[in-house]
């Protein structure tokens, strides 16, 4: 904008002298007549000229107002973008800064869980081979126990077997006795019959009174 600025003034100057140059040829030559046809003077002349010099400059000074308005706002912007680019430049700065520690965070962090799980996994093992030593402990007390068991079992069955047999011993016995005894029994109920026919009634109720013959069944 500052050389456009240059160009445009370059050029007024250059119509500037331009139309000077016109001026005073307009009064070194012969002075032309107005439209009323009534001849300027000098005075007049230089006036009109002093006058469209005047504008021209107004015109200049506004022209050249506007131009710099327009640079300080156009610098204000540049500025500004400046400011906003230091600023973001600034802020990708501590950005980055800030991704480095945290990426440096993070790989303490990673060597610290390696670190922390290594001891965690040694330590898991170890509790777990403990683990492992006192269920294989308790495991083989159980059978341990277990064996004990069977063999009292063993030894209790063998005892019901012998107890089974003594008592299928016992019993065999006691209904060899029962029989013998149901023998002896009816036999004597015979002679006791064939007393009964051979003696009166009332020696038959003397000799019940006694003789007795206890009952295995009573």
């Amino acid at each position: 904008m500052e050389g456009n600025l240059g160009k445009e003034d370059s050029n007024s100057t250059k119509d500037r002298q331009e139309k000077k140059g016109s001026g005073h040829k307009r009064r070194r030559g012969s002075a032309q007549p107005s439209s009323s046809g009534v001849k300027k003077t000098k005075k007049e002349i230089d006036r009109d000229y002093r006058e469209k010099r005047k504008g021209e400059m107004n015109e200049l000074k506004k022209e050249n107002k506007i131009l710099q308005e327009s640079k300080w706002r156009f610098l204000g912007q540049m500025d500004q973008m400046k400011m906003e680019l230091r600023e973001r430049g600034e802020e990708i700065i501590s950005l980055r800064i800030k991704l480095d520690r945290h990426d440096n965070s993070l790989r303490e962090l990673e060597e610290k869980l390696t670190a922390s799980g290594e001891e965690k996994m040694t330590a898991l093992k170890e509790e777990h081979a403990q683990e492992k030593l006192e269920l294989n402990t308790h495991m083989n007390a159980i059978l341990e126990q277990n064996t004990e068991m069977k063999a009292m079992l063993e030894r209790k069955n063998v005892e019901c077997a012998q107890y089974a047999q003594e008592k299928l011993e016992l019993n065999t016995r006691m209904n060899a006795i029962l029989e013998q005894h149901r023998e002896m029994k009816a036999m004597l109920e015979r002679k006791n019959v064939e007393y009964a026919q051979n003696n009166s009634m009332e020696t038959h109720n003397n000799y019940s009174d006694y003789v007795y013959f206890p009952s295995f069944y009573d």
